[in-house]
């Protein structure tokens, strides 16, 4: 089952409007050192309340849970949808 959404993009912009919908970084600092977002990802409670960064890839294991989008608009769509699941 599909329960996030991931975008190979890293930008400010993108990690603020992420912070709005609730979600915090997985990692501290909260910078751009690594292409690509993940979000909603899970905290260790298994709480989807977290965005992770990092790049994904079709080969990964776990790639049946996310889904990537080429584009800012239709990420921010799918997170929104996933959050309201």
């Amino acid at each position: 089952m599909k329960k996030e959404a991931y975008i190979n993009e890293n930008t400010p912009e993108l990690r603020e409007w992420l912070k709005e919908q609730g979600l915090i970084p997985e990692t501290y600092p909260d910078c751009c050192d690594y292409n690509g977002l993940t979000a909603p990802y899970p905290n260790s409670f298994g709480e989807m309340a977290m965005y992770k960064d990092g790049i994904r890839y079709e080969e990964d294991d776990d790639f049946d849970e996310f889904i990537i989008c080429n584009n800012e608009e239709e990420f921010k769509k799918t997170v929104i949808e996933l959050l309201n699941q």
